[in-house]
């Protein structure tokens, strides 16, 4: 007999939002900075753990992410050079043990709870060479 399957999800309403700012320091060098929010949208939602962990046990790992950003933006004669990074952070959410094997050689503690926090930097090198731009106002001025 097969067992049914339901994946359940809930969601709830978030407002993200978010900011930024450039700096002119120079007519060659600006500077950026940047924040923004990206809050979990599922109050339960469906994965595969499912079909392993107690129907009434919530296993959502709810994270709520803060961004930030700095950066530069150097303008040379022949490109424009982009220097930054960015950080996501997000506060601790905490994640149900989905699995509760029964052998007796599993030693696990009654915490059935288990908190993560998370945190990423990225970092950012671009470069622009604008080698099509004297092409484009050939043609536009041609127009």
């Amino acid at each position: 007999e097969n067992t049914p399957v339901e994946f359940e999800e809930e969601r709830k309403d978030v407002l993200n939002f978010g900011f930024g700012m450039e700096f002119y320091m120079t007519e060659r060098l600006s500077s950026y900075l940047s924040f923004s929010t990206d809050f979990n949208g599922f109050s339960k939602n469906a994965n595969l753990f499912d079909l392993t962990s107690d129907s009434e046990k919530d296993i959502n790992v709810a994270e709520d992410f803060a961004h930030f950003g700095l950066g530069i933006d150097w303008k040379m004669g022949w490109a424009s050079l982009v220097l930054g990074t960015t950080y996501a952070n997000s506060g601790t959410s905490e994640f149900s043990r989905p699995l509760n094997p029964a052998a007796e050689e599993i030693n696990i503690t009654d915490n059935e709870v288990t908190q993560f926090e998370f945190s990423r930097w990225q970092f950012i090198v671009g470069i622009e060479i604008p080698f099509l731009d004297k092409k484009i106002k050939t043609n536009q001025s041609q127009e």
